[in-house]
């Protein structure tokens, strides 16, 4: 519906063959893959079925009125993946909570909705029918009335839609969204399209620029459905993966283990892959892409135990702190760092139980400190072996890391493994800059001379 409160929304009733481009509005703010990945993980509010096509139009808060549109198509394995999305406008009061949705509030309904017949100027190629619009074309929104939320040509009356006012604008072309349609509830809400955006809200429509309209005038098949609302009441939070948990993409069959949030993908299954849980590759790509710092686990062929330090799996010669929660994996999921580094971020703390040294690393290599810098915070504990041996370690830090005395305020860039001390921060600046002791620096802990 385009009017609202018996007052007409501001667009040009300007006369034109001509299509009326989308003006701007807000990008898209949320991402075609992990959407479409939603609908196959079971994630989508209200999707009972899975058909060919699901269009998911979210807005990021009630209130809102601009929404992000992803049309999502089901492929031969069952997952969903975008073929488009495009940036929308809905009503000038945002999305009302499902069930909410009434006559003349301003709200578009939140839902899951079926298309009806297509409608407008003329027919792009509409496969389900299509209405061409013409002077007493009107739809009917007057509540109590035998015509309401149905289309007929006539008089219209005062609280009924002329549709064909904007048949060169709003209306140029659309679609029917299948609310209040069956059955029909006098009040609760009538003319909810999809259809041409005029760059401004309308009064519980969903509107988008000509050609998205157009194919999906034309793409759209009997089943295919609309989702619509605020993304945090349609799309279910992520599943929370228990440690230890097995999880399988269905579409690929790739296993995958929980370990510290993330998941490890098995080459073998281990443990027996007891308690395994189907879901999609999308929801498993949306996961943390590595472990929490701290966390254990063991490959089960070689036994060999490691420690996730910065996102890398750090060998152990000897468990610490009762190598608690460990989880076993494969040792080819740590050779080929599957949600694993290579090296430690550039700045986590370990500590050689042995010994009780604290290194902090740096372009992935362990630095000696002194005393504590930045109060050693996310410290983990781990054997002096695992430091001399240099496992997923570097002998000296890599070229271009820059160092920060914090005694001396001093600042250093390495080059071939050593530091050279700098006038001032390089043409990119200081940037991931990790401070040490200069006492570390004087002492060339792991740094050339």
């Amino acid at each position: 519906m385009v009017k609202y409160g018996g007052r007409v929304l501001a667009i040009a009733l300007v006369m034109s063959v001509t299509a009326i481009p989308l003006p701007l509005v807000a990008t898209p703010a949320h991402a075609a893959s992990s959407v479409c990945g939603a609908i196959a993980a079971g994630a989508v509010r209200g999707l009972a079925s899975r058909p060919a096509h699901v269009m998911l139009t979210l807005a990021s808060s009630y209130g809102s009125t601009s929404v992000s549109i992803t049309q999502c198509s089901k492929t031969s394995t069952g997952a969903y993946s975008p073929l488009w999305q495009s940036a929308g406008r809905i009503g000038y009061r945002g999305f009302a909570a499902v069930g909410a949705k009434r006559e003349g509030d301003g709200k578009t309904p939140t839902g899951v909705f079926t298309f009806g017949t297509a409608f407008g100027r003329s027919n792009p190629g509409a496969p389900n029918g299509y209405i061409k619009l013409v002077p007493n074309s009107c739809w009917g929104s007057t509540v109590g009335a035998a015509s309401y939320n149905r289309y007929f040509t006539g008089a219209c009356a005062p609280a009924d839609e002329s549709m064909y006012k904007y048949v060169n604008t709003a209306y140029q072309q659309g679609l029917l969204i299948n609310y209040n349609t069956k059955p029909i509830r006098a009040g609760y809400g009538s003319a909810i399209f999809f259809h041409v955006s005029t760059g401004a809200t309308t009064a519980g429509c969903i509107s988008t620029d000509y050609q998205t309209v157009v194919t999906t005038i034309r793409t759209t098949r009997p089943g295919d459905v609309v989702v619509q609302g605020v993304a945090s009441a349609v799309i279910a939070a992520a599943p929370n993966f228990a440690n230890g948990s097995f999880v399988r993409a269905a579409e690929n069959g790739r296993v995958y283990r929980m370990l510290g949030r993330a998941p490890l993908w098995l080459s073998s299954c281990v443990d027996g892959c007891v308690g395994l849980t189907n879901t999609t590759q999308s929801v498993i790509n949306a996961l943390p892409k590595v472990p929490t710092d701290g966390t254990f686990l063991r490959a089960a062929e070689t036994g060999r135990v490691y420690r996730v330090v910065g996102g890398a799996p750090l060998w152990l010669s000897s468990c610490v702190d009762r190598c608690a929660g460990l989880v076993n994996v494969n040792q080819r999921t740590v050779d080929t760092l599957d949600h694993l580094r290579a090296h430690p971020a550039g700045g986590a703390f370990l500590r050689a139980v042995e010994t009780r040294r604290v290194y902090r690393v740096a372009g992935g290599a362990p630095l000696w400190l002194s005393s504590c810098v930045d109060r050693c915070a996310g410290l983990v504990n781990l054997n002096q072996r695992t430091v001399d041996t240099l496992d997923h370690l570097r002998a000296y830090p890599g070229d271009g890391t820059l160092l920060r005395a914090v005694q001396t305020g001093r600042v250093y860039q390495v080059a071939n493994g050593s530091p050279a001390r700098l006038a001032k921060c390089p043409a990119q600046g200081c940037i991931a800059m990790v401070n040490v002791d200069q006492w570390t620096v004087d002492t060339r802990d792991h740094l050339r001379p």
